[in-house]
């Protein structure tokens, strides 16, 4: 019997979430923030993602979609499905990164107050490019990375969480004068 081929996708993407492309370790903020989400909504929240991946890799464009909690003290969490490997995608993401990140979580601010956090999740999905691999869902290659920034980085509340006041960005996605302009407050 043939499985749904959004619940392998799924299942991909779950796998993935535990070891992100880059900031290793960056899975427990993630996870912070999907347990924001009552248990229902987090697993409609795998299945709407996997939606999105499943129309990058029919149509090889990006797709997106945005969660925002309805309680106060949540994340808001946004999807993006990219078609192809990190790298491919880093080419057109490279100096647009951090002013649509924080654009981003501005405008969700400006929709629903009470929020804490906005955690970005990029997944990068393609066929496996060994040409004797298998073609189908289960072989699927999906490769993710979170970017987050607490509340007030954005105009939105603070919380007592440790976990929700790390910042993850990746400096190779930023223009040098991001870069250089952050250089003092990174590790």
């Amino acid at each position: 019997m043939s499985q749904d081929p959004i619940l392998r996708v799924a299942t991909r993407l779950v796998e993935s979430l535990d070891r992100p492309l880059t900031a290793q370790g960056s899975e427990t903020v993630a996870y912070a923030a999907l347990t924001r989400f009552p248990d229902g909504d987090r697993v409609a929240l795998i299945h709407k993602f996997s939606q999105k991946l499943l129309e990058t890799l029919s149509d090889g464009k990006r797709h997106d979609t945005l969660a925002v909690p309805l309680d106060p003290g949540g994340v808001a969490i946004w999807f993006v499905a990219w078609p192809g490997s990190h790298r491919e995608a880093q080419a057109v993401r490279v100096g647009e990164y951090l002013d649509r990140l924080m654009g981003s979580a501005r405008r969700v601010v400006e929709m629903r107050a009470g929020l804490v956090g906005f955690l970005e999740v990029d997944a990068y999905v393609r066929e496996p490019e060994d040409e004797n691999a298998e073609r189908g869902i289960l072989d699927l290659e999906i490769d993710v990375e979170y970017s987050y920034i607490p509340g007030p980085l954005f105009g939105a509340q603070s919380t007592d969480d440790p976990v929700l006041n790390t910042v993850i960005l990746n400096p190779d996605l930023m223009s040098a004068i991001e870069r250089q302009a952050l250089a003092k407050f990174m590790a």
